[in-house]
C-alpha cells in the first residue's frame, strides 16, 4: 500500500525581487501553518539563483515544509561563467531542481541526453531532480503523446538509481498548456499520469514507480487545482503564472493542503481504472 505526499512547486521563472521574496514567504507561511498537523504535503519555490540563499534563510524561520529549489544546472565539469553546478546548488541549500522545463526544451533546444546527465549529477549531489516531460500540440494531435513521453523518460532515466533520501519527481507539462488557457481536464491528466507511472514501472520497477510523485504543470489556477490534484496519479502541481499573484497562489495552497488525509493511491488507482473500464 503506497502513500505519497502532495507537493506544490512554484516556478518564479525570471521574476523576483527582495520584496516579492518577503511577501511570498509571509503569504506561504500563513497558508502552511494551519496544515502542519496533516504532515502530508510539501511546498517548494524555485526562484532565480541569486535569491536562493536568502530565501532558504527566511524559509527556515517559517516551516520545514517549505523547500527552496533552483531551475537549472550546468553539467560541464570545466569553468562555465554564470552557470550553477549540482554541487553548488547543494551547497547553497537547494532541495530540488527543475530539469528539462518545456521553455528550455524549445527555446534552448536542449535534449534528453543532457537531462540524463543533469538528473544523474543532481542525484549524486543529493538534490532532488524534478524532471519535466511533455508533448507539443502537434505531437498530441498526431497521437504521439505516449511515444514522446516514453522517449523522454527512458533517455533521461536510463541507468539511474534512486536513493531513499533524494526523491525523484516527474513533472508532466504539455507545452501547449503552459501559460495558456488550455489546461488539461482532470480526467485526461489522470490518464496520462497513469501511463507515465506504467512507464516508470517498466524502467524502475513497480515498487520504485509507486514512490515517485508525478506532478502536473500547465495553466494551473485556483479554479482547477483541486480537481486536478484529486486524481489518483496526480501527486502535485507545478505552478508558473498563477504564483505571481500571491493571493491566488495562497488560495491554491489552501485548497490542496486542506486535503488532510494522505491518499491511499494503490486503492484509488484501482477504483479509477475500474470506473474507466465500466464507462
Amino acid at each position: 500500500m503506497n502513500k505519497r505526499e502532495k507537493i506544490i512547486i512554484g516556478n518564479w521563472k525570471l521574476n523576483g525581487s527582495k520584496q516579492l521574496m518577503q511577501d511570498t514567504l509571509v503569504e506561504l507561511g500563513q497558508a502552511i501553518n494551519p496544515h502542519h498537523a496533516a504532515n502530508n504535503f510539501t511546498l517548494a519555490i524555485c526562484s532565480p539563483s541569486i535569491y536562493v540563499g536568502e530565501m532558504i534563510q527566511l524559509a527556515m524561520q517559517i516551516s520545514n515544509k517549505l523547500l527552496i529549489g533552483c531551475k537549472n544546472i550546468n553539467t560541464d565539469p570545466h569553468t562555465f561563467t554564470g552557470e550553477l553546478s549540482a554541487h553548488t546548488a547543494k551547497a547553497m541549500g537547494c532541495k530540488l531542481c527543475l530539469v528539462g522545463h518545456a521553455e528550455r526544451r524549445t527555446a534552448l533546444n536542449e535534449g534528453n541526453y543532457s537531462y540524463h546527465i543533469k538528473v544523474k549529477q543532481l542525484m549524486a549531489a543529493g538534490v532532488s531532480p524534478a524532471l519535466c516531460i511533455g508533448e507539443t500540440l502537434e505531437e498530441k494531435l498526431a497521437g504521439k503523446t505516449y511515444t514522446v513521453l516514453h522517449q523522454q523518460i527512458t533517455q533521461a532515466l536510463a541507468g539511474i538509481t534512486l536513493g531513499d533520501n533524494t526523491p525523484l519527481y516527474i513533472v508532466y507539462e504539455p507545452a501547449y498548456a503552459i501559460s495558456s488557457s488550455q489546461a488539461l481536464t482532470p480526467v485526461f491528466a489522470q490518464a496520462v499520469h497513469a501511463d507515465i507511472r506504467r512507464l516508470l514501472s517498466d524502467i524502475l520497477g513497480a515498487t520504485q514507480a509507486n514512490k515517485i510523485a508525478i506532478i502536473y504543470g500547465g495553466s494551473v489556477n485556483h479554479d482547477n487545482a483541486l480537481n486536478l490534484i484529486a486524481q489518483p496519479d496526480v501527486d502535485g502541481l507545478l505552478i508558473g503564472c498563477a504564483n505571481s499573484n500571491l493571493q491566488h497562489f495562497r488560495a491554491i495552497c489552501n485548497k490542496v493542503f486542506s486535503l488532510a488525509p494522505v491518499f491511499n493511491y494503490t486503492t484509488e488507482r484501482k477504483d479509477y481504472e475500474n470506473h474507466m473500464d465500466a464507462s
